[in-house]
């Protein structure tokens, strides 16, 4: 196109310039719109001293429910979904002493999740197996380091078997849990020396290998650390990256949808959210700062607009908010916008409990023990997701409902959406042989595949709501 001649009339470069400022403002109420479209907090009461909230599908019934770990209390509590974004009164069932943090995996392999739960007052990890969506019968504890305040899952030796990584604040290490299959452990746990006071640990596969990585927010050293997997469950020595004051909660997303794991640090003292963006080989580029509310505790991933670009969510200690970020697509995000929660929220997670297709908030409140609940009701882009291919089952497959591994990607990798995968999919029986391989997957697996995939990941990987244009 022809640049504009300077000789041109002004009345046609007023034109021009009133139309460029209206079509940015349009952009720009656009976005806040889409952005500020959760619905008013519904609460719920919880254990005393709520620390952390998760997402699983306990009762295996295809609906999102909910657990948060409570540190008074010494307890977790359950709350199954209603299937309409609802919750039951919540179940509780005793843990260690001082409970901080609960992931969820099927740790047992019975097609159940199961839960995991760190408590720094007597140093245990606590592993309650599911018994059809409850969890007061059968249980293992499992000595970790001093003070463990974080639990995340990852498949770390590529056995299929969903292994553990535990935060330990005081004695400043990661301890990596080997599964054995059956949900029992291996007693001898593996300490990697981590910066002074870890408090926040996650998992991805950071230099695209196919080997889950471990990553892990350390408090009193103002750094995130990096550790690369060998492959079989042995991790080399961190590299670490400066965050902002007192990094609290580190998630891990492709911001920038390149398909490189990323990473957001919520930032305490800082009251910062910083995104750091992977270069491919699992090394970070320096952060980039967002401002969040006071105290911001936690951090989550979502995309909550939604159009395709995964989003941030951050828990405010301070200000009582929720603050959410909408991406760009670049990996730079639009200013926050708030959303009231309970009394002093610890805790974020993400989940579609309404089953439509939008994801949800979810926020451990410390004080006033509830758990608050905010509902998407944003509105998806025409065409995104496309025409359902087929509906998917009342039940789904349990690897969207717990923790999936490399090993699982054949189950649920999005390009092999045929006719005779959805049948499969559709049906509560894998037909033979299972997974029926229609096109061989990447070298490497999508990084949903690799880190912490939950309930709340199903509406972005279930096959039927891929976009039309998947090559």
């Amino acid at each position: 196109m022809p640049a504009l001649s300077t000789s041109a009339p002004k009345k046609v470069k007023a034109i021009l310039f009133l139309a460029t400022v209206v079509g940015c403002c349009w952009c720009m109420s656009l976005q806040t719109a889409v952005a500020q479209s959760f619905a008013a907090k519904v609460d719920y009461g919880a254990g005393s001293f709520l620390n952390s909230i998760a997402v699983g599908d306990f009762n295996v019934d295809g609906k999102a429910d909910l657990v948060t770990a409570n540190y008074n209390s010494n307890t977790v509590s359950v709350f199954l979904n209603n299937g309409d974004g609802t919750f039951a009164a919540k179940v509780d069932y005793f843990t260690g002493v001082g409970p901080r943090s609960v992931a969820v995996a099927d740790f047992n392999a019975d097609g159940k999740p199961d839960l995991a739960v760190v408590s720094s007052d007597d140093d245990t990890l606590t592993v309650l197996f599911n018994d059809g969506g409850s969890f007061a019968f059968t249980f293992f504890e499992y000595a970790t380091g001093s003070q463990p305040f974080s639990v995340a899952v990852g498949d770390f030796n590529l056995d299929g078997k969903p292994d553990l990584a535990v935060a330990n604040q005081s004695s400043a290490t990661v301890s990596v849990f080997i599964n054995n299959g059956a949900g029992i452990f291996a007693a001898a746990k593996v300490d990697y020396a981590t910066g002074a006071q870890p408090f926040s640990v996650a998992v991805g596969d950071f230099n695209a290998d196919g080997r889950p990585d471990v990553t892990v927010a350390n408090v009193a050293s103002d750094s995130v650390s990096v550790f690369i997997n060998n492959g079989v469950g042995i991790f080399a020595a961190k590299i670490d990256y400066p965050t902002g004051s007192d990094p609290r909660s580190v998630a891990v997303g492709d911001l920038n949808a390149d398909g490189k794991p990323d990473l957001a640090v919520a930032n305490y003292l800082s009251d910062t959210v910083s995104a750091f963006i992977n270069n491919g080989a699992g090394a970070f580029a320096a952060k980039v700062d967002y401002p969040t509310g006071t105290r911001p505790l936690s951090v989550a991933v979502g995309d909550f607009n939604p159009d395709g670009k995964p989003d941030l969510a951050v828990a405010n200690e301070g200000s009582n908010t929720v603050s959410v970020f909408i991406n760009n697509s670049a990996g730079a995000f639009a200013a926050k916008v708030d959303f009231p929660t309970g009394f002093l929220p610890k805790s974020v997670a993400v989940g579609d409990f309404n089953l439509d297709g939008k994801p949800d908030l979810s926020i451990a409140n410390l004080i006033g023990n509830t758990v608050s609940v905010l509902r998407n009701t944003a509105t998806a882009p025409a065409g995104f997701f496309g025409a359902p291919i087929n509906k998917p089952p009342a039940r789904l497959p349990f690897p969207l409902q717990s923790e999936i591994s490399t090993s699982m990607a054949n189950l649920i990798w999005p390009r092999r959406t045929s006719t005779a995968t959805q049948s499969a999919f559709s049906s509560t029986t894998a037909p033979a042989p299972w997974p029926p391989k229609l096109i061989t997957p990447p070298a490497r697996v999508p990084f949903q595949l690799l880190s912490e995939t939950s309930t709340r990941m199903a509406n972005l990987i279930w096959p039927w709501r891929t976009r039309p244009a998947a090559p």
